[in-house]
Order: structure tokens, then sequence, then C-alpha cells
């Protein structure tokens, strides 16, 4: 398959940043904010060198083949791996996707592929923990510091429970695939971490802290719900628990300059988010395309093979039809005129046998002339008269048996060939049947156009049979059936015992249009 990868976005970065002062502060507490907004937006540009487009959200998507069977593959960020299929009768539970538009479509992703013989599906991103892993080191980055840099810290109590705060606050980071498997459970997350990074920062002694984890905590809240009103609540919730934290250090006189230094990050995580999760859409749905035009192309190529199959064994009734209406047909007449030879013969008219033997002749040079054609290229030759075809099979006809044909033609325009073909093939099968079972006096054969369609009826007055059950081995009737379908006809053949048999062909032919063949 071709590859799918996305092009990757441009973010731009902020490359310096200004010192914010409201009020007098220590020179330590300046350089911790410092500090803790170079880490986040270093991590943010880490995560975009590593990541390209991708993120911390991921994506699962779904396909489902015409046979049933799901195949079910997870999209995150970091470098692109094959995604494996499980074996047959397992089952392997995913990630919720973050998208909030996703997750209304089912609570579980899983995969359940059975004897799916489709190993992979290239450009899935399938390492979920990337940026968890950078969210920690900036966690415990900032954790050392306070630690190195505040003294009261290490106090044997508040570093312990300073400990166990980051140490949950971490651990729900690297529970959030579960988590999100859960809508239910993504509100109290929300909480749970709101609460939890609130008391660690108390704790933390440095306002760093307060960047260093809501600031990734409003990127997840986002990605989970989207720029709706859950998504909208958990920022509101997020930004007021980091200016409480804010305040705690620096005083409420510096809330306006939280704001300076909070907004402009906020708009990049929610603006870089928010375009991250078209951009999983669209990943999402070329995917799917993908899938979908694989799948596609799987059933051409089965299709075609039966396609093939089914060439092949029309191409074999067509020869069986040929060699039949060639050497059969030929060779029954040759039969029937070599009887009647014996039989002018033996009542002395060899002036009459001798014609009969001419004909004869003449009719083995044209079927060793038609068993040529076949073999050549099993097509016939365009018959550009169709009333001199047909009235040549009936000469030959009454010469050979001495049965009269009455015909009455109309003069339709001009003819495809397969329907000329046809007709001209039905009336000498006809005559042939007529000649060896009918035992008839007279013939009638009627040309008719009428309703837009072309009719052929062949009547005798013959000893006749029983139509609904015609005796195995008349492939001839079977050869005229099948040609008569191929040109869009209907084949209809009425007889009684005693009352002689009527044979009738319609084919629909419009003024000015090709009757095209049937399907096969």
């Amino acid at each position: 398959m071709p590859s799918m990868e996305t092009p990757v976005s441009t973010v731009n970065v902020p490359s310096t940043f200004n010192t914010i002062t409201a009020t007098p502060m220590p020179s330590a507490t300046a350089l911790k904010m410092v500090v803790g907004r170079f880490l986040f937006m270093s991590f943010s540009s880490v995560q975009y060198m590593f990541c390209g487009s991708g993120g911390h959200l991921p994506l699962v998507q779904s396909f489902t083949y015409p046979s049933g069977q799901r195949l079910e593959l997870t999209s995150v960020y970091g470098p692109p791996r094959p995604a494996t299929i499980a074996p047959s009768g397992r089952r392997r539970l995913y990630f919720r996707t973050m998208s909030s538009r996703t997750m209304v479509f089912t609570r579980y992703w899983r995969y359940n592929l059975g004897d799916m013989k489709e190993t992979s599906v290239p450009n899935l991103n399938r390492d979920p923990r990337l940026l968890v892993l950078f969210l920690t080191i900036i966690v415990l980055g900032m954790y050392a510091v306070s630690i190195v840099t505040i003294p009261e810290v290490r106090q044997p109590l508040r570093l312990v429970t300073f400990t166990l705060l980051i140490v949950v606050h971490l651990a729900l980071h690297w529970m959030l695939e579960k988590i999100s498997l859960h809508p239910k459970w993504i509100p109290w997350y929300i909480v749970v971490q709101g609460l939890v990074s609130l008391a660690a920062t108390l704790l933390s002694g440095t306002v760093g802290m307060v960047y260093a984890l809501y600031m990734g905590l409003i990127g997840e809240g986002i990605g989970l719900l989207g720029l709706k009103r859950g998504g909208l609540m958990a920022l509101v919730y997020y930004l007021l628990l980091s200016l409480i934290g804010f305040i705690y250090y620096t005083g409420i006189t510096s809330a306006g300059w939280w704001a300076i230094g909070t907004l402009p990050i906020v708009i990049f995580v929610a603006t870089y988010v928010t375009l991250y999760m078209r951009q999983v859409e669209a990943r999402e749905r070329a995917q799917i395309l993908a899938s979908e035009l694989e799948t596609a192309n799987r059933q051409l190529t089965e299709y075609a093979a039966q396609v093939e199959d089914l060439t092949i064994a029309n191409e074999r009734q067509r020869m069986a039809r040929e060699l039949h209406d060639t050497l059969s047909q030929g060779l029954a007449g040759l039969i029937l005129q070599l009887e009647a030879v014996d039989a002018h013969l033996a009542s002395q008219r060899h002036d009459k046998a001798q014609s009969i033997i001419g004909n004869a002749m003449e009719q083995a040079r044209l079927t060793l002339a038609n068993a040529r054609r076949v073999i050549d290229d099993l097509r016939q030759t365009s018959l550009d008269d169709l009333d001199s075809a047909l009235r040549l099979e009936m000469d030959r006809f009454t010469e050979a048996t001495g049965i009269p044909i009455r015909f009455h033609p109309d003069h339709p325009p001009p003819l495809p060939d397969p329907v000329k073909e046809t007709l001209v093939r039905a009336l000498a099968e006809s005559l042939t049947n007529i000649a060896h079972h009918a035992r008839a006096q007279n013939v009638d054969v009627n040309l008719r156009m009428k309703d837009k369609s072309l009719s052929l009826t062949i009547q005798d007055d013959g000893v006749g049979f029983d139509a609904s059950s015609i005796p195995a081995g008349h492939y001839g009737i079977l050869g005229i059936k099948e040609r008569v379908r191929l040109v869009n006809g209907q084949f209809e053949i009425q007889s009684e015992n005693g009352k002689g048999t009527l044979l009738k062909i319609t084919i629909p032919f419009l003024a000015g249009r090709s009757v095209d063949k049937a399907p096969l």
C-alpha cells in the first residue's frame, strides 16, 4: 500500500522569554518562574521535534471487512511502526481516542481477527507513552529543583507528602490510557489531577511547579474533551487552580502578571492540540479510505478470478455450440443426403442421385471450410444478407428431403451479425431436427417485424413430441437457447404428439440501435 504519511505542520515556538516582575520578589523565585516556563516551552519544542505534527493524543481506528471481521488499530505519536494483528481468538484492548467526537462512537476498541491474513497497515503510530515520558521528565526536573533550592521542602514530613503527591500525579498520567477507555472516569480524573497538582504546587515551594503541572493537564483536558463545554470547563478549572498556586507564592497583586504569562501558553497549547486533533481525524479518514481501497482491490482480484473462470466456461460453451453448428450439422446434412442418394439409387433414379451427390460434395466442402473457420477464430464472418442466408438453408433442406417450405419474410433493417447468425443457426438446427424426427409434409417459416421486435417462427405438421420433457442429448435445442439468450432474445417451443411443432424466437430490436449481447 502507498505511504500515508501525514505532512508535518509548522509550529512557531518562542525562543526568548521576558522576566516578569510585579512586586518585589526574591531573585530565586523569579528564576524559578522563568525556569518553569522555559522547561514547559522546551518540552513543547522537543515534543514537536520528536513527534512531528503528533502529540500525546492517541487515535484508535476500526475497520470492518465484508466477512464481518474487524481490524482495530491504535495510532499515537512516535515513530511509525506496523500495526500487528492478534492471533486467532485473542482479544486486546487499546486506547480510547482523545477526541470527544470519536469517544461517542464506542467505548472499547478491540480486535479479534480470527484467520484474517492481513498483517499490517503502514504508518500507524502505536506507542502512546512518549508524551507521558516527557511530562515525567519535566515534573521530576521541577521536583529536583524544588528539593535542591528550597530547604523547607527537605523537611521529612513535607518531603514525604510532596513526593507522594508527585508519584500520584505521574501515576495518573501513566494510567491515562486505561482511564480514557471509560468516559465516566474522565471527569474524576480531571478533578483528582487538579487537586493533586494544587497540593503538590503548594508544597513545592516554587511557582515554576504551576507551569510544570498545569500546562500539561490543560493539553490533556482539551484533547480528552475538545473545545466544547466539557473541555472548556476543564480548562477553566485548571486555570483557576494554577492561579491559586501562583497567588500563593506571589500575592494577589501578581494576578495580572499571571494572566500575561499564562494566557499565551494556554493559547499555544489549545491551538496546538486543536490543530493536532484535526490532523488526527484527517489521518483517520485517510487510513479508513486506504483500508477500504485495500479491501476493494482484494475484492476486485477475487472478482477478476471469478470472471476468468466464467469466461473459460462460457468459451467452452461457445466452442460446443460452434462445433455443433458446423461439424455436427454438416455431417448430419451429409448423412441425410447420402441416405437420399441411397434411396434414389435403389429406385434407379441415377440423375436425381447424381444431383444430390453434387450437393453433398458442396456441403462437405462448406462444412470443412466452417470447421477451419471455427478452429481459426471461432467467429462467424458477417452475414450481409439475412434473407439470402435463410433461403440457402431452406433450399438445401428441400433439395435433400423433398419437403417444401413456405417462407414469409418481412424485410427488417440492418441487423447486427450476432442476431443474423443466431437466426440462421436456429433455422438450420430446426430443419435438421425436422428432417430427422418430424416426418413432416410441410414446413412454414415466418420472419416478422412487430412491436419493435423481430420474430422467427418455424412450424411443421409432423408427429410432434412432448415439449415439457425434451430427451437428453438434444444439444441443438440447447445451443439455440444459449444463442438466443446471448442476444437478449426469447426462445419458445410448442409441440404435442401428433400435432406438429412450433419453434419461435423473438429478439428485441430498436431502429437505429444495435442489439447488445446479454451479460454473461
